[in-house]
This record gives C-alpha cells, sequence and structure tokens, in this order.
C-alpha cells in the first residue's frame, strides 16, 4: 500500500511539472504578450540565441520610443517535428500613444522555435510585409 501511495505521488510530482513546458502556440503567446506590457524578462524568456542576447538594448529602445498593443487575430502550430516547431500568427498591432506614432498594421509571421533546455524558445521570425491600417476618425455629433 505504501508503494502504490509513493508511486502515486511521484506521478502527481512529475505530472506537475510536465504541464509546465508550454507548447510552442503559447510561448508565442506569451512573447506578444511580453512585448505588449513592456516585460523584458518575460520575453527573454520567450526566445532564444541572437534574439535574446540582444533584447535589453533593443527592447528598452523600442519601448522609450512607442506603446503599441497586440491582438492576436490568429494562432496555429504549422508543424512540430522533434526539436522544432513552426507557429504562424496573425497579428494586429495598434498605437497606444507612446512618444513617437507607431503605424497601425496586421502582420503574418511564421514563428520557428526550438527546444532550448527542455522548453520552446523561439530563434527565428518570418513576417510577411505588413499591411498598414487606416485609422476611422470618429465624428463627435
Amino acid at each position: 500500500m505504501r508503494t502504490l501511495f509513493l508511486l502515486s505521488l511521484v506521478f502527481i510530482i512529475l505530472s506537475g511539472c510536465a504541464s509546465e513546458k508550454l507548447s510552442p502556440a503559447e510561448v508565442v503567446r506569451e512573447n506578444y504578450r511580453a512585448m505588449e506590457t513592456e516585460d523584458i524578462q518575460l520575453y527573454r524568456k520567450t526566445v532564444t540565441g541572437a534574439r535574446e542576447s540582444t533584447a535589453d538594448t533593443l527592447l528598452v529602445m523600442f519601448f522609450n520610443e512607442y506603446d503599441v498593443a497586440y491582438s492576436i487575430d490568429s494562432i496555429e502550430t504549422i508543424g512540430e517535428l522533434g526539436d522544432i516547431a513552426q507557429v504562424r500568427t496573425v497579428v494586429t498591432a495598434t498605437d497606444r500613444g507612446g512618444p513617437n506614432k507607431f503605424h497601425d498594421n496586421r502582420m503574418v509571421a511564421i514563428h520557428k522555435l526550438r527546444l532550448d533546455r527542455g522548453k520552446w524558445k523561439i530563434f527565428y521570425s518570418e513576417i510577411e510585409k505588413p499591411t498598414l491600417l487606416e485609422k476611422v476618425e470618429v465624428a463627435a455629433e
């Protein structure tokens, strides 16, 4: 009986550890959330390679100039093979009134991820030419 209890406890602990690993699509969602909330530490947890090593400098500069909201219109994992995955997103990025004008746009991106110490991380993103969005001014009545 004690052995069964210990095996059950080990299974619960291991199941809990396994559930902490985010799927490739969840990592991409977290990446956009980090960009929207201007959370550099969270951003660094979602990327690897050159993106991670340059995040502090580039993101601080970007966040000082722009305030952008990101809305994920669609997200899908288009492939996962071994330690490589690809996630396709359609995202709308809109200006929230930072010091410089950000041009509202919709972009399609393919994010390439790889397992890095057991966790999915983005190492490259291919972005199609963004579609600029027109702001619709609402007249006061």
